[in-house]
């Protein structure tokens, strides 16, 4: 927005229509129960209490070649649709 082609009552006015636009935009929020502005600094992480060791929390499984069949299932069309990219990215003999 380019002010110099604005005289002072057209941004007044412009203002004036931005902070109603504002206060409107605030009272959907409210209504939501969307927090904003000001009040975020009052959100607290509730975090009372810290694992020390969270490693024990990683579930110790065995990989079945049931599982790996899944997981190629997925992932396998991404990763060769994928490679010759990398490919030529890391390898120019690609």
């Amino acid at each position: 927005m380019n002010i110099t082609g604005y005289n002072l009552e057209t941004l007044r006015e412009k203002i004036r229509n931005l902070q109603e636009e504002n206060n409107k935009l605030k009272e959907l929020l409210k209504k939501s129960n969307i927090v904003f502005g000001e009040n975020i600094n009052t959100l607290t992480n509730d975090i009372t209490e810290y694992n020390e060791d969270q490693g024990a929390c990683i579930k110790d499984q065995y990989i079945t070649s049931k599982m790996a069949a899944i997981f190629l299932t997925i992932f396998l069309p991404f990763l060769v649709e994928n490679s010759f990219y990398i490919c030529l990215k890391y390898s120019p003999n690609c």
